[in-house]
């Protein structure tokens, strides 16, 4: 079994991938980590938390080698659902997840990421995002993926703010749709491991975390920011499931 964690951008995708990560090794099966090491995945995993980016056929072609000995394991993606991704999720070779956020929350985390990234002298990535227009423009760029994903079926789709609220219940809702059968316990075990805080008071590795407060825009935003989102969103937000 191969698990995809796909998700919007700046929605907890770190997070989520890597209570997957856990939450598999807890039932016996493996850590990416050590499957991509084994298996010199390196140029196809990407960083501590494994993005395979595009899934492209050739990429595929390679993650397939451990899946076909007998390895289940995860990767993470952003990437929308591409026609041959469909055909290995509709064989039961992939069981892809999807982790969405309201956009407006989406696009503050993305400017006060590019922010905090200036400062460090930064200039990729979400730093070129130097107004909230910007920001909103980018979220508003990732629903196209997010209606693709919405009409995938055998996905768990999975909404951020649900996970923050209530990350038990989500795990086990992730363990039935893996057909991983684990006790309560594990479960609060990989969830305080990964909180938004360690032991020491440090991030832990690969969570990416802003600040990952629900509707924390309505406070930040100005009123003709909010237009920008209205304007660039439209009823997104609401047929996402977010007030307005």
């Amino acid at each position: 079994m191969i698990v995809l964690s796909a998700g919007m951008q700046k929605s907890g995708t770190g997070w989520y991938f890597n209570l997957t990560n856990e939450l598999l090794v807890a039932a016996g099966h493996q850590d990416v980590r050590q499957v991509k090491q084994r298996y010199r995945l390196e140029s196809v995993l990407r960083h501590y938390n494994c993005n395979i980016d595009e899934p492209t056929p050739a990429k595929l072609a390679r993650i397939a080698i451990p899946h076909l000995l007998g390895y289940s394991f995860v990767v993470k993606s952003h990437s929308r659902p591409t026609p041959f991704l469909r055909l290995l999720i509709s064989g039961g070779v992939m069981r892809p997840t999807y982790i969405y956020r309201d956009p407006r929350d989406v696009a503050l985390s993305a400017f006060e990421h590019g922010q905090q990234m200036r400062s460090q002298g930064e200039h990729h990535s979400f730093a070129r995002l130097e107004t909230v227009k910007a920001a909103v423009r980018y979220a508003a760029d990732l629903l196209e993926a997010w209606d693709q994903w919405m009409q995938c079926r055998r996905v768990l789709k999975v909404r951020y703010e649900d996970l923050l609220a209530d990350p038990i219940g989500e795990l086990q809702r992730l363990a039935g749709f893996l057909s991983l059968a684990l006790p309560t316990r594990d479960m609060e075990r990989i969830v305080a491991k990964y909180s938004m805080e360690g032991d020491n008071g440090d991030q832990p590795e690969g969570l990416h975390f802003n600040q990952g407060e629900v509707g924390r825009f309505r406070q930040v935003f100005s009123s003709e920011e909010l237009a920008v989102c209205q304007a660039y969103l439209g009823s997104h937000p609401q047929k996402m499931g977010y007030a307005e």
